[in-house]
C-alpha cells in the first residue's frame, strides 16, 4: 500500500486482519509497516481502530481510555470537526493568532504543535513578523527540515493556547496529506486541509473524540490526586 507522509509517499507492506488486544477486547486490524523513530514507538492507532471506540485522552495526567460502548460517556462537541472527503482524515478548524482560520488534521501521533502549509505563513507575513528557526524532523517515510515560527496564540473551540510553535516545511506543499480536497473529474469538494495539529498544542487538555459520529469535546484537564 502507498503510505502518505509529510515528506512524500512510499509503498509499504500491509498485514491484513491481525488481531490486536487492548484491555481484554480484541480488534481485527490491518497493519502498515512504517517508521516511528525509536524502537519504543511500536504502534500507531488510526481510523480503522478509532471508528470502533470513543477515545478519552487526558494529556496532562498521561492517561488514555477507550470506550467501545458509546452510552458509557457523555460527549458534548465544542470544536468544529468533520472528516475530509475522500481521505476520511479527522479535521478541525483552528484560529491562528486571530488573523486566519484553517482546517487541519487532528493527528494525535504528531509530537509537535501545528504544522502548516508554507503558503499560510507567507500570506500572513509570519516569517517577517515573528522569530523562527530551522529544525530537522522525521516523518513516517523520510526526514526533512522545517522552519519553526513562534506564533503568539491559537484558538481551539472555546480555548486559547499561547506561544505555539508552528512548523512550516521548507518544501512548498505537504504532499498528499493536505492536497486531497477535491475529487478528480467532479465538482464535489471537501474542506481544504492545510496542516496538522498534535501533542504540543493539545497537551494542556482532555480530549474526547468520537471519530464515527464526528464529535470532539475539549476541556481543561485537572491534575490527578
Amino acid at each position: 500500500m502507498k503510505v502518505s507522509g509529510i515528506f512524500g509517499d512510499k509503498r509499504r507492506p500491509r498485514y491484513k486482519d491481525v488481531d490486536i488486544e487492548i484491555n481484554g477486547v480484541t480488534y481485527q486490524q490491518n497493519l502498515y509497516e512504517v517508521s516511528f523513530g525509536p524502537p519504543r514507538n511500536a504502534v500507531m492507532l488510526g481510523a480503522d481502530f478509532l471508528k470502533n471506540v470513543v477515545v478519552d485522552i487526558d494529556y496532562r495526567n498521561q492517561r488514555i481510555r477507550f470506550f467501545s460502548n458509546r452510552d458509557e460517556i457523555d460527549l458534548v462537541s465544542n470544536v468544529p470537526f468533520t472528516k475530509q472527503r475522500e481521505t476520511g482524515y479527522p479535521i478541525i478548524l483552528v484560529n491562528l493568532n486571530d488573523e486566519d482560520e484553517r482546517w487541519v488534521i487532528l493527528d494525535t501521533a504528531h509530537s509537535g504543535g501545528v504544522l502548516l502549509e508554507k503558503r499560510v505563513a507567507t500570506q500572513n507575513n509570519w516569517f517577517e513578523r515573528f522569530s523562527s528557526s530551522s529544525s530537522l524532523v522525521m516523518g513516517v517515510n523520510s526526514m526533512g527540515y522545517h522552519n519553526v515560527i513562534d506564533l503568539p496564540k491559537i484558538k481551539l473551540g472555546p480555548y486559547e493556547v499561547e506561544k505555539v510553535q508552528v512548523a512550516v516545511p521548507e518544501i512548498n506543499r505537504l504532499f498528499r496529506i493536505t492536497s486531497q480536497y477535491e475529487q478528480e473529474h467532479s465538482r464535489i469538494r471537501g474542506r481544504r486541509v492545510e496542516g496538522l495539529i498534535g501533542y504540543e498544542a493539545l497537551k494542556h487538555f482532555r480530549l474526547l473524540f468520537d471519530y464515527r459520529s464526528g464529535s470532539i469535546e475539549l476541556s481543561q484537564a485537572q491534575a490527578s490526586e
